[in-house]
């Protein structure tokens, strides 16, 4: 009888942590939306993996993997501030439509120019470019696109929750791209991406959101009035300008040494592209288990504090990366790094977004992009020359060191970020 009350106890435990860690999914058009994002997410990590990779096989050089984050994130610096005000001024259903189905289109064009034998490099670099022009239109508007689908005060549990399932992807994409590479071939996980977007596209198609954004009053504001605007909103505020700023150096020095893979697991772990698959999905891992930590810690009110240890565990996974060359400790640091630049990233966003008035939240959800892509994109063009001209493992070592003094700085310099709830 102990034991019967014991176990239904137990249970109902599980089912209270369940429904607290999992609180966003209670809303129908929220699952929706995550289940067919979270198919097209793991195709698109398949295609970005096997490009990543093709790059390295065609040119060799540490370089062009730079070149490639750069085209993709180059985007993200010109377009998201213009697609923040989108987002303010356009049903934001109507444009993950039209962007998901543009970015099918370029997943299409990739896989022709690999079946035909014509590909090159820099057919892969400006397709990546144009389709971070689409991604630059799409995000802002996706993660504001959140709030219409849950009750404000789940907005912080449904960011986190996002990313956990989302990241899911992270870890199968790229085990997908790196064990069928050379059984298949680069253009048939290229096709495999574009067919994946069908499953967003469709419930996005078939959805009505109850807590749409009314849009009619701001539609004849100036966009060059509006932008302008939101930056003013952004940086006017003192928390967060310096969440945003750090999030753009963490982003240079940290995000971007994953462009860096197809090189370490050739030169540095001695493997191919099966390697680079797993490194990739390593990461993953790593943010998986981070996101579900957060989700579960999301009303504990300790956001300032989580961000700030993700920091340290960042750059102490790239010290330890670039000083041990072997290939489980590689793979443990890239999980780590996973699970730091989510506690980091994930937590200036759901700060930010419960800070914002709604009328700003695209605008400002704009500016959280381009800082993100932005940093990475700078960052990706660095480490690839660096790691060019003094091997890999100097310039993730560099780049560690970095991360450490921005850390420490913001930890005993910044106290407020620290305190932030």
């Amino acid at each position: 009888m102990l034991e019967k009350t014991h176990m239904h106890l137990s249970l109902s435990h599980l089912k209270i942590r369940f429904n607290t860690t999992f609180a966003a999914l209670r809303y129908r058009n929220y699952r929706a939306y995550l289940i067919g994002f979270v198919i097209s997410v793991t195709g698109m990590w398949v295609q970005r993996t096997t490009a990543g990779f093709l790059i390295y096989d065609l040119t060799g050089s540490a370089t062009y993997l730079g070149f490639f984050g750069f085209a993709q994130g180059f985007a993200f610096i010109l377009l998201a501030l213009l697609s923040g005000v989108i987002a303010d001024r356009v049903p934001r259903r109507k444009m993950l439509i039209i962007t998901q189905s543009g970015m099918l289109l370029q997943a299409v064009i990739l896989s022709a120019l690999t079946f035909s034998g014509l590909i090159q490099a820099w057919h892969v670099i400006i397709l990546t470019f144009l389709l971070g022009v689409v991604q630059a239109l799409d995000s802002p508007n996706r993660l504001s696109f959140i709030s219409e689908m849950v009750e404000p005060k789940d907005l912080s549990n449904a960011i986190p929750v996002h990313s956990m399932i989302v990241n899911f992807a992270l870890i199968f994409g790229p085990i997908i791209a790196g064990l069928m590479y050379y059984l298949v071939g680069p253009g048939w996980l290229f096709l495999f991406n574009a067919i994946t977007f069908l499953a967003f596209i469709i419930p996005l198609m078939r959805m009505r959101t109850t807590h749409e954004t009314d849009y009619r009053n701001r539609q004849h504001t100036p966009a060059l009035s509006e932008l302008k605007n939101g930056i003013r909103y952004a940086f006017s505020n003192h928390i967060i300008r310096l969440l945003l700023l750090s999030l753009f150096l963490f982003n240079i020095f940290g995000l971007s040494v994953r462009n860096l893979s197809p090189a370490w697991a050739t030169n540095v772990l001695q493997g191919d592209a099966a390697t680079n698959g797993w490194l990739v999905s390593a990461v993953g891992v790593g943010a998986v288990l981070g996101t579900y930590t957060m989700a579960s810690l999301s009303y504990k009110r300790i956001r300032g504090k989580i961000r700030g240890i993700g920091g340290f565990l960042f750059a102490f996974s790239l010290i330890i990366l670039a000083l041990i060359k072997y290939e489980w400790v590689s793979l443990l640091m890239f999980m780590i790094s996973g699970s730091a630049s989510l506690m980091i990233s994930n937590n200036t966003l759901g700060i930010i977004q419960t800070r914002v008035s709604d009328e700003m939240r695209g605008r400002v959800t704009g500016i959280f992009s381009t800082m993100f892509m932005g940093g990475s994109t700078i960052g990706s063009l660095l480490v690839g020359y660096l790691a060019d001209q003094a091997g890999e493992q100097m310039a993730v070592l560099l780049f560690g060191l970095v991360l450490l003094g921005l850390s420490m700085y913001l930890w005993f310099r910044q106290k407020e970020l620290r305190a932030l709830a």
